[in-house]
């Protein structure tokens, strides 16, 4: 469209959730008590900017702006919500406060010669990294050989690190697989997974049409024969699980709260927009310190297990480590079991205490088997045969839940096979001793008391710490 006097530019967006700064700015500013922050911007259109229809040049564009403010890109599509073609983004940025990042979501979209942008806007809190912390940690057990070549050399590997849209290369900051969208339902707190849900709803509203009105509210910069209004979309009743939903726990929150307060009476005052937002990222750094304690906890736990297997190794033979499997009379067939799509599994159990709790609790016709690491590798080859890809270790016979198996494809020494044996028994330790500091700091007898048997009826039959323990609260009782 060209220009010939005055033109309103009347756009709408999605109010729910954010809070309108006071007194009124020019563009104007949004807050939500979770301390993202919403602007629009309206500039005229220049001839750099991209015709929609050519993604490839969108990105190139949207990259080149993004890297000229020291950001990273992590997404970049042009969408058609309602027919209108418009550019949504997500990039990430320096927060400027130690490591903390911060993350920028927008809606970009052309009319009337001029361009509309909404963008929202968080950064995190206190603690720092935790989502690409935890991701990390997972592709680290599931590395090919490209990628541990590339960690021994104390590198990043260009899989998990790289410049969105431009193969093969990245700069310091880059996108990282952690920023992928489909991590925000695991960190639904982050600012990266807040932004993102914010700009949903903004996709689903966002419009910007023109329009010959003598109401005008604000001047465009630099453009002074431009002006727009802002419509808010008709925002429907929510019950509380499409408020965590579509806004997110804490916004859901937030307004029980402010509902409670206007049902006292009389209504005490409500807390201000600053105070309730350091609620929430007092909360949030709450929550991000317990799962970076548990993170150590774990990191400790997989330490003190390799240790306690390399201990167990200079002890083990293979000839003479017990190991025994469950006998079926009528067949005279090994018991096998299911695991997802594992195909059959051969139960193997590391004591006499496990295969007879599995036995009795499934009620099996079957007998107890003892042989040895040694004699059970001789026999894979044979059980392959027979169609038995896998095996488990002190498989628990009241868990419905698929636990992870060995492939018997993957074993090829008796040495590997006792690595394995060792490994869940230093694991069996290990969860043993935790659960039991567990039960012993825990005051109430009913609560400690359930603590040692699930402990027998789900990590060790065997254990006579455990069943001392037990004892010891009947005989109290």
């Amino acid at each position: 469209m060209v220009l010939h006097g005055e033109v309103n530019l009347i756009v709408q967006i999605d109010a729910a959730g954010w809070i309108a700064n006071e007194p009124p700015q020019s563009p104007p500013v949004w807050q939500s008590v979770t301390s993202d922050e919403m602007t629009l911007a309206v500039t005229p259109l220049t001839p750099e900017f991209p015709q929609l229809g050519d993604l490839a040049a969108v990105r190139r564009y949207f990259q080149q702006q993004v890297r000229a403010r020291q950001g990273a890109l992590i997404s970049c599509d042009v969408v058609t919500p309602a027919g209108t073609p418009m550019v949504r983004m997500v990039a990430k940025y320096r927060a400027g406060r130690g490591y903390a990042m911060s993350y920028s979501a927008s809606l970009t979209a052309s009319q009337a010669n001029f361009v509309v942008e909404v963008l929202i806007r968080g950064s995190e809190d206190n603690f720092t990294g935790v989502r690409e912390a935890l991701v990390t940690s997972e592709l680290l057990r599931k590395a090919g050989p490209s990628e541990k070549r590339q960690l021994s050399q104390k590198i990043i590997p260009k899989e998990w690190k790289f410049e969105r849209y431009d193969p093969g290369t990245r700069g310091d900051l880059s996108y990282l697989l952690s920023d992928d969208e489909a991590y925000d339902p695991r960190f639904p707190d982050h600012p990266l997974s807040r932004v993102r849900r914010w700009l949903s709803r903004q996709e689903r509203a966002f419009q910007v049409t023109p329009q010959q009105d003598p109401r005008q509210r604000h001047l465009v910069p630099g453009a002074g024969q431009t002006r727009f209004s802002i419509r808010y979309a008709e925002i429907k009743p929510m019950g509380f699980e499409e408020i965590v939903r579509e806004l997110g726990s804490q916004v859901a929150a937030d307004a029980v709260m402010l509902e409670a307060l206007k049902r006292v009476n009389p209504p005490p005052p409500t807390p201000s927009l600053a105070d309730r937002q350091k609620i929430y990222r007092d909360q949030r750094n709450a929550a991000q310190k317990k799962i970076i304690e548990q993170q150590q906890e774990r990191a400790a736990q997989v330490k003190q297990v390799r240790e306690d297997t390399a201990n167990l190794l200079k002890e083990l033979t293979a000839d003479r480590t017990s190991v025994w499997l469950a006998r079926e009379r009528g067949s005279g067939r090994w018991h096998t079991i299911r695991e997802g799509g594992s195909g059959l599994v051969l139960a193997v159990f590391t004591s006499t205490a496990f295969v007879n709790d599995f036995i009795s609790s499934k009620a099996l016709d079957c007998e107890p088997v003892e042989t040895s690491v040694m004699e059970l590798f001789a026999s894979l080859s044979r059980m392959q045969q027979h169609q038995i890809g896998a095996l488990e270790f002190d498989r628990c016979p009241r868990c419905a839940d698929v636990r992870p198996v060995g492939q018997l494809s993957a074993l090829h020494s008796e040495g590997e096979l006792l690595r394995w044996y060792a490994t869940q028994v230093a694991s069996r330790r290990m969860l043993v001793a935790k659960s039991l500091r567990a039960a012993l700091a825990e005051p109430d007898p009913a609560k400690r008391l359930a603590t040692l048997r699930y402990t027998l009826e789900h990590i060790d039959p065997g254990s006579d710490d455990v069943r001392a323990e037990i004892a010891k609260l009947e005989t109290a009782s």
